[in-house]
């Protein structure tokens, strides 16, 4: 039993209303700890780890580096991402369980490399870790693609309406017409 005793599972209904979060936390994993990850990757192998407890490259800035992209997998839809896998599961009669138990052993595997990274048990091997961290987003495509395909397109439609628009970029922007705006200096 342990904790999932306490655990409420929510209310089956339609999957689409749980998959945005999943589809915003692929986002998050893919882009967002990914990078995190570079960084503590990059700052490991400007000195490689050379016992200072200080300065670029040693162990200190690296676990910290470390300990932010793990903190990263527990906030956001991150943070909820369990819940929101298996509530879309139940509501698509069991489709993706098993891509969900993957995904699941493949984010337990990388968040436990970092943890040995953060004790000081191994130096982090930022190519491993971000093999990890990309067999964990495959699993979530993996998952999406076992749901049916209606659902993951309504999912995705919603996700579109609420990301902001893109900002226009210098080519998109007319030219003012006549020279009478803010920039000519005239004023009204």
């Amino acid at each position: 039993r342990g904790m999932g005793a306490y655990v409420k599972r929510r209310p089956p209904g339609n999957p689409a209303e749980f998959l945005p979060p999943v589809l915003e936390a692929r986002q998050e994993l893919a882009e967002g700890v990914g990078v995190a990850l570079k960084r503590a990757g990059a700052l490991g192998a400007e000195g490689g780890g050379s016992g200072a407890e200080e300065g670029p490259g040693s162990p200190l800035p690296v676990r910290q580096a470390t300990q932010d992209t793990r903190n990263l997998l527990r906030v956001g839809a991150l943070g909820s991402i369990r819940d929101n896998m298996k509530s879309v599961s139940d509501a698509s009669s069991g489709a993706g369980e098993a891509e969900v138990a993957q995904f699941f052993s493949e984010l337990e595997t990388f968040d436990a490399d970092l943890m040995g990274v953060i004790r000081g048990r191994q130096p982090l091997d930022a190519e491993a870790a971000g093999a990890e961290l990309a067999a964990a987003v495959g699993c979530i495509d993996s998952y999406l693609a076992a749901l049916p395909a209606g659902v993951v397109a309504e999912a995705r439609s919603v996700v579109g309406a609420l990301e902001p628009p893109a900002a226009p970029t210098p080519d998109d922007v007319a030219p003012e017409v006549g020279g009478a705006g803010p920039a000519s200096g005239i004023s009204t």
